[in-house]
């Protein structure tokens, strides 16, 4: 989904564009490839208009997202839409957000938690708390494999990455992270806002003050960037911080669940596991992805409109 390259000076008339049937707009959260499906084949620029947001061109066809994605005339930093804020304010500020240089400097920063040496030490952590939460499960005839697996697996695994302390690795932590993208019906904006906040401040603090550390401590890493070296402003940093605790677990408990949804329908085939051990595994189809867009968005050399908006689709 993304903004097409247009002629600034030129009026080019908006061409007719049928519209998605309602039950699939009802339901591209829940299962967009339906929708994409129709995308593809009907309106592969489709323009996505709703009242007080930046119009989005959604963007379906593999040929056309791959072009835009290279595209130096398109930007990943939101900034460039006049007033659109498209996460928590004042946590904007990290890698996902930005075009290079700032994104080669921040991605550095924390790919240097994840060399093979450190992802090692974790190994025998993850494989305890998997086994643990198999066991849980194993007696069930019906499963949520998100709730019983892949969540709290997935959420545990960042907060040891990130050096998160004990008594901050539980429910009410993660509660405060997805209500940032999932709020809970009638649940107030500011007060979601001021929980996180308040979090990535007793985080922090906890860091600078020598609070626990130990195993890979991503995030005492980047407080020692940012303190040290200015390698990372505040705004950065807290940005980082709450990037990697929601992206970190959420879209790794997301590429999880859909690893293990075809499984449910389909056998699983005899095949050597990685430690050489004759087993079943399943392995997920390649056209399955825990993001469903990735945004860009437009800059003055494209020609494209100052609101508008830029995402494609998976």
């Amino acid at each position: 989904m993304s903004v097409p390259v247009l002629d600034p000076g030129v009026a080019v008339p908006a061409p007719a564009v049928p519209s998605p049937p309602s039950e699939l707009l009802a339901l591209r959260v829940q299962d967009p490839y339906p929708y994409f499906a129709w995308l593809r084949e009907h309106a592969p620029v489709h323009p996505d208009r709703r009242a007080g947001r930046p119009t989005v061109w959604q963007i379906a066809r593999y040929d056309d997202v791959r072009a835009l994605l290279t595209d130096g005339r398109l930007s990943k930093d939101p900034g460039r839409v006049p007033g659109y804020v498209p996460g928590p304010a004042g946590l904007n500020r990290h890698l996902v957000h930005a075009d290079p240089p700032d994104h080669t400097r921040l991605r550095t920063l924390v790919n240097a938690a994840f060399v093979p040496r450190r992802i090692a030490q974790l190994e025998p952590f993850i494989e305890e708390v998997a086994n643990r939460l198999l066991d849980r499960v194993e007696q069930h005839t019906h499963v949520d494999v998100i709730a019983a697996f892949a969540a709290p697996l997935t959420f545990w695994m960042i907060c040891a990455i990130l050096g998160v302390p004990r008594e901050l690795d539980n429910a009410v932590t993660r509660d405060t992270l997805m209500a940032t993208i999932a709020p809970a019906q009638g649940m107030d904006p500011a007060r979601v806002e001021g929980d996180l906040h308040a979090l990535l401040d007793v985080l922090i603090a906890g860091k600078r003050a020598g609070g626990e550390r130990g195993g890979v401590d991503l995030l005492g890493a980047l407080v020692e960037a940012s303190d040290d070296s200015g390698a990372m402003s505040e705004e950065e940093l807290r940005s980082t911080a709450y990037l990697l605790l929601l992206v970190g677990h959420d879209t790794t408990m997301n590429s999880s669940a859909t690893a293990r949804s075809p499984c449910s329908a389909t056998p699983a085939r005899p095949r050597v596991s990685p430690d050489r051990r004759p087993g079943r595994v399943w392995s997920a189809p390649p056209w399955k992805n825990c993001c469903a867009t990735t945004p860009r968005y437009g800059t003055r050399r494209s020609g494209a409109p100052r609101n508008g908006s830029a995402s494609t689709g998976s």
